[in-house]
């Protein structure tokens, strides 16, 4: 009698659900959001609690298998739903869209800008009010708009270890790695 045993990982690949390349190589999904406000672009970043500016993203969640839909969760997470719901930001990011480090594993999707109006100023009622916020909506301290040029400038005299960019109020405020690593190829690609 003569047996043929599968490998357990071709087994696994065949009854998976067909599923996009982009969806099957990814570990976390990031969203860098720009914004229009009174005649100018921002991109808008998070100040965690560590000092650094960060992108909104994370690791997906068990049972997530499109980076989109993990950009968006994680962008309403961590800026309290300013920049919209899941829902909304997951029907953003169908549009015409950047997106840097896909082949990495971790996509950045370059939000087109719009203009939130004063979202700084909601972050901070949301953040500092009186609802209870889970763990996960207190990574970002602060929301941070800073002009798309002095993004451009930051790369240009970035000293290949650490990036930083000059908040709004002057100071000049790490970027964390993953985050500095994105932002430096989208310039470079003329993606901001």
């Amino acid at each position: 009698m003569k047996f043929f045993i599968y490998p357990l990982f071709a087994i696994s690949f065949a009854l998976a659900p067909l599923q996009s390349i982009e969806a099957r190589k990814y570990e976390s999904a990031h969203i860098i959001p720009l914004s229009r406000f009174r005649g100018h672009t921002y991109v808008i970043l998070g100040l965690t609690k560590k000092g650094e500016l960060d992108d909104f993203g994370g690791f997906r969640n068990s049972g997530e298998t499109d980076p989109k839909v993990t950009a968006a969760r994680e962008a309403e997470e961590e800026t309290l739903g300013v920049l919209g719901s899941k829902t909304t930001l997951r029907k953003r990011l169908t549009g015409p869209i950047y997106v840097v480090d896909m082949n990495r594993g971790h996509p950045h999707y370059i939000l087109p800008a719009r203009d939130y109006g004063p979202i700084v100023s909601k972050f901070n009622k949301r953040r500092y009010g009186k609802t209870k916020l889970s763990p996960c909506q207190k990574e970002m301290v602060e929301l941070m708009a800073i002009r798309i040029e002095k993004v451009r400038e930051g790369v240009k005299y970035y000293n290949g270890r650490i990036l930083k960019l000059k908040g709004p109020n002057g100071k000049l405020y790490p970027v964390r790695r993953g985050t500095s690593g994105s932002l430096i190829r989208a310039v470079k690609k003329g993606y901001l």
